[in-house]
């Protein structure tokens, strides 16, 4: 039998069992002596927090309510280390370790993300995107709107934009394509 600590991450209460929270205080005093000359020390340390509670969210349901070591273990292993030398961030983001990846990115969006997930991947401004979209949709004769339609629902969207809940008409059409893609995954 094992004892059940609870803690708050990130302003949400979890459950963890004894090993999980004693894996989680080493890592997060490991974090903080990694971080402890960086002027931005407090703002990495709450990014990481917040990301081991969106991530520990997913072990949870309404059956089960403790995290264990092995899940918390595997949550650590996604997130990675802190590195004090890259910018004060941590380094467990994939465009941070050299990886771009590809995401719709809502935040300032006209109709789904594509165009300023296609701007921030190949680090260009969003402007130029839209223009060759534009100009492909007229040159192709709409056929590269297809091709948008498509990329809507294969590009995912980034993770941290996907909580923003508007009713406009990028807020419309980012419901109905993660709506339409969960239902395809089977998580609806």
């Amino acid at each position: 039998m094992k004892r059940v600590v609870t803690i708050n991450l990130n302003g949400m209460s979890f459950n963890f069992d004894e090993d999980a929270y004693d894996l989680l205080r080493a890592y997060l005093k490991r974090a903080e002596a990694q971080l402890a000359a960086d002027p931005g020390r407090a703002e990495v340390l709450a990014d990481v927090e917040r990301s081991i509670a969106e991530k520990c969210q997913a072990f949870l349901n309404a059956q089960k309510n403790v995290v264990a070591a092995t899940e918390l273990q595997s949550v650590l292993e996604q997130i990675g280390s802190v590195d004090p030398r890259v910018d004060g961030a941590t380094s467990h983001t994939s465009e941070m370790r050299g990886e771009k990846q590809l995401y719709q990115i809502r935040e300032g969006a006209m109709v789904s993300g594509v165009c300023n997930g296609l701007a921030a991947y190949f680090g260009i401004d969003v402007i130029i995107v839209r223009v060759i979209c534009v100009v492909l949709a007229l040159v192709s004769s709409g056929a590269f709107l297809v091709v948008y339609v498509v990329l809507m629902f294969l590009i995912p969207y980034d993770t941290d934009i996907e909580k923003i809940n508007d009713q406009s008409l990028p807020g419309f059409m980012f419901k109905f394509v993660t709506t339409t893609k969960r239902k395809v995954v089977g998580l609806n």
